[in-house]
């Protein structure tokens, strides 16, 4: 009697034909529960058609095929920003031996040309005193209201210019496609550093601005420090 009572409190268990008859009738059953695949243990006998083991064996092998691509682009992704800040270390190497404006300019110009692979380079400054002539990097104060709204987010710009931006700061090439403006606000200057290319996808909104905020702190805190002192050239 306490046989009987016991296995009317447990549900049924299937039979192996009923799990049979249930997989028979809903032949995509695995492809709606790929997980259970995973826990299977089955042997490999099944003649020329294709065996739950192998499609267990397909799926493993497709997670390890992504987890490898997450990881080699998490590897690139780490060499190139080693690479980049390797250049900010280069930039920043040559801005403290440069002692006077013109110097400064010439340093940024020169690195971003030559490690970084700028097409165009051009350094703005709108504000740190009529007294402080540097020809071609000095602009009057309202020229700053092309980049109101750089300057408002005080983060880079990625993208195509305006034709207004273009003719101010590359007046001499009207192909320039894409750009980064990078603004530069320091307590004695306000200014802005531009990178231009001919190419359209050089400068994308998917670009990173990470490093190039960083370019602009580097090389506006050293503007900075040299205008507070008036080391102008002579």
């Amino acid at each position: 009697m306490s046989r009987k009572t016991k296995q009317q409190g447990q549900s049924p268990a299937l039979s192996e034909e009923q799990v049979a008859d249930f997989l028979a009738s809903h032949p995509d059953f695995f492809s709606h529960h790929p997980s259970l695949l995973e826990n299977l243990s089955l042997s490999h006998e099944c003649g020329p058609a294709v065996s739950l083991i192998e499609r267990q064996v397909e799926q493993l092998r497709q997670k390890n095929l992504n987890l490898r691509h997450q990881l080699n682009n998490l590897i690139q992704v780490a060499r190139d920003n080693d690479a980049l800040l390797a250049k900010l270390h280069v930039l920043t190497l040559s801005l403290l031996q440069a002692d006077t404006l013109t110097d400064v300019v010439a340093a940024v110009e020169d690195t971003l040309r030559t490690h970084f692979l700028a097409e165009w380079v051009t350094l703005k400054i709108f504000a740190g005193g009529p007294d402080l002539p540097l020809s071609g990097v000095f602009a009057a104060p309202y020229h700053v209201e092309l980049f109101q709204t750089v300057m408002e987010e005080g983060a880079p710009y990625i993208g195509p210019p305006t034709p207004s931006q273009v003719a101010f700061l590359f007046p001499s090439e009207d192909e320039i496609r894409s750009c980064a403006l990078i603004p530069l606000r320091q307590p004695s200057l306000t200014g802005i550093l531009a990178i231009g290319s001919r190419d359209l996808e050089r400068f994308t909104p998917n670009l990173g601005k990470v490093i190039l905020a960083r370019l602009g702190e580097v090389i506006g805190t050293r503007l900075n420090g040299l205008i507070h002192h008036c080391l102008v050239p002579e």
